[in-house]
């Protein structure tokens, strides 16, 4: 899964949704393997991470939209009436993780970083060979971004 707006939305949306709810035509794009969905933030006041589940809310906490994180590809925040064009993600994947085990294995030589939600960096592993793997099963359960490169990647660690 692809997750590189996510981070930058989720922190966006966390300091900016009930502002940008005022001027009209803003919208969250939420991606998942079966298309998008559209939400306007004129009913939306926040987004919230719980048990899997991303629930956007209206300013009653009256529930306007679940989203399973699991099946989010994608979100981010747009000033315009629709979806003019969808720009594909090039990146190629420099690893991969398994959730099982929760093991990195690298499939390019590069850096390994570990990120909270928030964007804060939890781990940094320079220089990691092709073939390398890097176990997290020793990380507190929770959502982590993994990045290396231009490819990033939410977990859920349990």
């Amino acid at each position: 899964m692809q997750f590189k707006h996510l981070l930058l939305s989720a922190v966006f949306a966390g300091c900016a949704l009930s502002g940008m709810a005022q001027e009209e035509g803003n919208y969250l794009y939420v991606r998942t393997a079966t298309g998008y969905e559209v939400l306007n933030l004129d009913k939306v006041d926040r987004l919230t991470f719980s048990g899997g589940i991303m629930t956007a809310s209206d300013k009653d906490n009256k529930t306007v939209a679940t989203f399973p994180q699991d099946q989010i590809d994608k979100m981010y925040v747009s000033e315009t009436a629709g979806i003019t064009s969808v720009a594909a993600d090039n990146a190629e994947p420099t690893f991969k993780f398994d959730a099982t085990t929760a093991v990195v294995t690298m499939l390019a030589d590069g850096d390994f970083n570990i990120y909270n939600t928030a964007g804060a960096s939890l781990i940094g592993t320079a220089k990691v060979k092709k073939g390398e793997t890097i176990a997290l099963s020793g990380m507190e359960p929770g959502i982590v971004i993994l990045k290396s490169g231009n490819y990033t990647v939410k977990a859920i660690l349990k």
